[in-house]
């Protein structure tokens, strides 16, 4: 168990890197996205061979249809540039990266480990392993205001943080811990991309952004491969 959690920590702190390196090396943020979400693909794949979870023809129309959709929703023909070579070869290790968390996470469901345990497990050595990486990420990042470490926050900072972590990572964490009991690794990589989708919605709601056609096309395909793999289920 204690080197399952290990190992996700690891996992999950490369994964916080590629995410944001990037970022900071140029790579545009639409780019990040659409590479990052090259996901269902790895799963699909390491699935087959790390878990002996069945491929089916239905399972990989689902993937090409899930990954059109981030196409559509992306919409790399607007992107100028792609920036930094070394961004984006970072950005397509976090769509691996994220598929080994996808998959790890099946594992411990399937061993019946608690979710909550698994989450703040999860978190405790993510932590160890960012303080171990810390020096590297300040070779690559050099603006004080983002890789100083620092607690003297205001209060209502820190409960916007709590709050901030409680609904985008406490809940919704426990809450696929505890899916990947019963679907497969491979379902719940393209069921994921459900978050683009919904992000689009809250975005609209709360922030009054406008929905564009290629994100509704986007959504309309994402929603329709999130069907597929549940009726094959059913």
């Amino acid at each position: 168990m204690v080197k399952l959690y290990v190992f996700y920590g690891l996992i999950s702190a490369f994964l916080a890197f590629s995410q944001w390196l990037p970022i900071f090396l140029g790579t545009p943020i639409s780019i990040i996205v659409l590479l990052l979400y090259t996901q269902p693909l790895w799963t699909v794949i390491l699935s087959k061979f790390l878990m002996k979870e069945k491929l089916t023809k239905l399972k990989i129309l689902s993937m090409i249809i899930v990954l059109l959709g981030v196409v559509f929703i992306v919409n790399p023909l607007n992107i100028q540039k792609i920036g930094s070579f070394t961004g984006v070869i970072l950005s397509l290790l976090g769509g691996f990266l994220l598929s080994l968390w996808v998959i790890l996470g099946r594992v411990a469901g399937k061993k019946e480990y608690n979710p909550i345990t698994t989450k703040f497990s999860n978190i405790l050595f993510y932590v160890i392993f960012m303080l171990i990486f810390y020096p590297i990420v300040s070779i690559f990042i050099k603006d004080a205001s983002i890789i100083n470490l620092s607690l003297n926050f205001p209060i209502i900072f820190w409960l916007y943080f709590l709050i901030f972590e409680i609904l985008a990572g406490l809940i919704p964490h426990i809450s696929y811990y505890i899916g990947v009991k019963k679907v497969t690794a491979s379902d719940a990589g393209i069921i994921l991309l459900l978050e683009p989708v919904s992000a689009a919605i809250l975005a609209a709601i709360f922030l009054g952004q406008t929905i564009a056609s290629n994100v509704i096309i986007g959504g309309f395909l994402i929603l329709i491969a999130n069907y597929l793999a549940i009726k094959e289920r059913s």
